[in-house]
């Protein structure tokens, strides 16, 4: 049992890989390349509550570790349903990358993902600033767990393998708190 890595589409693949090599000079490693569908929620579905229903397909993200330059690195394509092919969007190097791997090298170790394999995929949640994995065990026997990604959770107090269902729910305070008014002056 394990953590499992989602397979690509074959033209994805090739696109990360010219996307790659064009920003970078680099091709992809082959052992140490990971591929997550990214889901996501608009924003009006976490302001009602949003369920595992509302979830939209954004596109796919890919980590990758390298011996020397680029180093470890994250990247973002698009979905490919919604321009007839994955495009490569964004890169990141770095920390964010870096905190990328950390979390899948702890995941990988949980006792609580060793009784069945999970597929990993990303939640990303542009509104709010917040990312994270979604773990969905490959024979549905249970319930999608939730491993928040980014350092903002630390800050907010998550638990590090939490439902789906709790996760959601913890969002939606979040977005009507954005829906409040600031005292940021650069906002209208």
């Amino acid at each position: 049992m394990a953590l499992r890595f989602v397979e690509p589409a074959a033209g994805v693949l090739r696109s990360y890989e010219r996307g790659l090599e064009e920003i970078t000079g680099a091709s992809p490693p082959d052992d140490s390349a990971v591929h997550a569908p990214v889901v996501t929620y608009a924003f009006e579905a976490l302001l009602r509550g949003a369920t595992i229903a509302d979830q939209l397909p954004s596109g796919c993200r890919f980590y990758a570790r390298y011996p020397s330059a680029p180093g470890t690195i994250a990247s973002e394509m698009t979905n490919p349903s919604d321009y007839g092919k994955a495009d490569f969007r964004a890169l990141l190097e770095g920390e964010r990358a870096v905190r990328g791997w950390v979390r899948i090298d702890q995941l990988s170790a949980l006792p609580a993902l060793v009784a069945a394999d999970h597929d990993l995929y990303v939640i990303s949640i542009p509104s709010l600033f917040i990312d994270a994995f979604l773990l969905r065990p490959s024979d549905g026997s249970a319930a999608d767990q939730v491993a928040p990604l980014d350092l903002l959770a630390d800050v907010l107090d998550v638990p590090v393998l939490q439902p789906l269902g709790v996760f959601l729910q913890f969002l939606q305070p979040l977005a009507q708190q954005r829906l409040a008014p600031a005292d940021d002056p650069l906002l209208p």
